[in-house]
């Protein structure tokens, strides 16, 4: 197979692109749909470590809450196997004779659904250790972690520790220790928070912004996530035509595009 590289000047986007950026704000709202759904369901976390403080060192496979969001309009599934077959169809070849039939589409949206909810799995279950973290130092009480823990879930590291940073910013102007101007370069806060900061008005606002880092994780997970299913419905095509023997991988030429 011979190798070749053709690189791409940075203008409109391509055909596949198109195709996945038109689905990106659904895919980011489906993934919201999961954790929003998940939330709820976290009892069991929460109501262990109010009766033993200390004790919770696992969570649960979140993969089991993957399937509750049938409800909702549109799956992660449904919305990558959507894509996967809009990108077979966007670049017609061999005279548009190849058809990506459901089945294979069905079975690669699995395979990534499935391959997606591992990599978050392992993100919920380091933020909920971030927390936890904090709270056996002492930070927080057994009702605040558990506000904490629900706020955190599907948030990766990095956005658990800013849900984290946002409450003690917070706590430390409700106590006088510092003000909001001092912190504003951190956080979206207003002047004006430290004259009616009770607890319920910080755990609100701490709901607020931790429903702003989920939205915020959705769409850099959607915008990457797009972008390989439409590849991976152009692979399977270029798939389905070697297996009928339209081509020959061994002899074909290879040519990268750099976007």
């Amino acid at each position: 197979m011979i190798g070749s590289v053709r690189v791409k000047i940075p203008g409109d986007p391509t055909p596949l692109q198109r195709v996945a950026d038109r689905r990106a704000g659904r895919m980011a709202r489906a993934l919201v749909a999961v954790f929003d759904r998940v939330r709820p369901s976290l009892a069991t976390i929460t109501d262990a470590f109010l009766s033993s403080p200390g004790s919770v060192q696992h969570v649960p496979d979140w993969s089991a809450f993957w399937t509750i969001t049938k409800a909702a309009d549109d799956t992660f599934e449904s919305v990558y196997q959507e894509i996967v077959q809009a990108a077979a169809r966007t670049v017609p070849v061999f005279g548009g004779s190849l058809n990506l039939v459901e089945a294979n589409a069905v079975q690669i949206a699995r395979q990534r659904a499935g391959q997606l909810v591992y990599g978050i799995n392992a993100d919920s279950q380091e933020a909920i250790r971030t927390v936890l973290s904090a709270s056996l130092n002492g930070d927080y009480t057994p009702q605040e972690t558990a506000r904490l823990i629900r706020s955190v879930v599907g948030l990766d590291p990095r956005r658990a520790q800013a849900v984290v940073n946002y409450r003690d910013g917070l706590t430390m102007v409700q106590a006088g220790d510092t003000t909001p101007e001092a912190i504003m370069d951190q956080f979206t806060l207003s002047r004006r928070v430290g004259q009616s900061l009770s607890q319920d008005r910080i755990d609100s606002l701490v709901s607020q912004y931790a429903d702003r880092q989920l939205a915020s994780r959705a769409m850099t997970i959607s915008r990457t996530e797009t972008m390989r299913a439409a590849q991976d419905g152009q692979n399977a095509l270029w798939d389905q035509a070697a297996q009928q023997g339209l081509f020959d991988p061994a002899t074909a030429q290879l040519v990268w595009v750099i976007t």
